[in-house]
Parts: structure tokens; C-alpha cells; sequence
């Protein structure tokens, strides 16, 4: 990664990212917390606060954009419409796309084992127990790695193919990883148990 990539993840950033990281999953709790004896699924609500966060990190957290010369120029906080212009370029959206996807992913397994083990050691569980480990899971994914992809990645629409060629080849693994334990687990949950065997 080219040294230009390397100053888009700054202390400045870091800080916003961090908070408007913690702002959308509280406020994905709350929803959560309000509807969640309605039955709403949350593939229902999810891509909402999905695409409120883009738009909240492009206004507000990234810093470092694109120039006319291929060269990340800094952008002030109260250029909006500089900044907005990132809506409209489809790279940076396909991008964010990919990104939010591995963080719902990894957040999602990162929840279910949480929840795996507080299970073992406490029973019954409180009631939103899923929820307050959904927020635990997806802060710390956020904080952990998803924000260097969203701020030295997504949002500055590098164009490095080494650096695209790993990030979709990981993307793609996530997904058939997710997919294969949602069969296992799906198969296991229907599976009719085996009578004991006569001695």
C-alpha cells in the first residue's frame, strides 16, 4: 500500500470513525430493543442504518478524497458538497457495499459464538442478551479492522488490483464460510435423533 493510502487512517479519523462506529450500532440497538417482541427481522432495518452510515462517514469521518491528478487531497469538514460527490461514484458505493457486508458477516458469527458461550455458562439467558452482544460484536469489528478497509480502501477508491484482488477473494470466502456453517447448522437443527442402539 502506497504511502498516499497510508495517511488516510489518521488519529482525526480514527477518533470520528470510532464514534460514528458505537452512534449507528446504539442506535441499531435501540431500534432493535424497541421492535424486536413485532418479530422484524433484521435484514428488514439493517440496510437502513447501513446506508446511513455511509453517509454519515462520508460527511463527517473521512478526510482524505481523490483529487482530479489520482492524488488524495485533504477535504475539509464543512465542504459538503465536495464530500457528497462520493454518492455518485460507483466504485467507492460497490466498495462500502463489500465492506459492510464482511463487517455484518464477521459481526454476525463473532455474536452467535458469544452467545454460544454464554449459553454454556449461564441458563436462561436474559432476554436481549442477543442484543446487547449484537452491539459488543459490532463495535468491536468496526474498530478492529473494518474501518481500515472503509478509510484506506472503500472511500478512497484506491485503484491498486493487488489490494482489490485480496479484499474480494476475501469477501468471497466470507460469504461461502457464512453460508456453509448456515447449512451445518440449519442441517444439525432439522436432523431427527438416532434411537439408542440395543446392547
Amino acid at each position: 500500500m502506497d504511502r498516499d493510502t497510508q495517511k488516510a487512517l489518521n488519529l482525526t479519523v480514527t477518533r470520528r470513525s470510532t464514534l460514528s462506529n458505537i452512534l449507528i450500532n446504539a442506535l441499531s440497538f435501540i431500534f432493535a430493543y424497541k421492535y424486536i417482541d413485532m418479530g422484524m427481522e433484521p435484514l428488514v432495518y439493517e440496510p437502513i442504518f447501513g446506508v446511513l452510515q455511509f453517509i454519515i462517514e462520508v460527511l463527517f469521518v473521512q478526510m482524505y478524497f481523490k483529487g482530479p491528478d489520482s492524488k488524495l487531497i485533504e477535504v475539509p469538514y464543512d465542504q459538503w458538497l465536495v464530500r457528497s460527490k462520493s454518492f455518485l461514484n460507483r466504485n467507492i458505493i460497490f466498495k462500502a457495499f463489500v465492506v459492510n457486508i464482511i463487517s455484518q458477516v464477521v459481526s454476525i458469527n463473532l455474536n452467535d459464538y458469544i452467545i454460544g458461550v454464554l449459553r454454556d455458562m449461564f441458563h436462561p439467558l436474559w432476554k436481549y442478551t442477543g442484543l446487547v452482544t449484537k452491539l459488543i460484536s459490532g463495535v468491536a469489528v468496526g474498530v478492529l479492522f473494518v474501518n481500515m478497509l472503509k478509510y484506506r480502501w472503500a472511500y478512497i477508491d484506491v485503484t491498486e488490483s493487488n489490494l482489490n484482488a485480496i479484499i474480494l477473494a476475501w469477501f468471497s470466502i466470507v460469504i461461502m464460510l457464512h453460508l456453509l456453517r448456515a447449512v451445518i447448522k440449519k442441517t444439525c437443527k432439522h436432523e431427527p435423533d438416532k434411537p439408542p442402539k440395543r446392547e
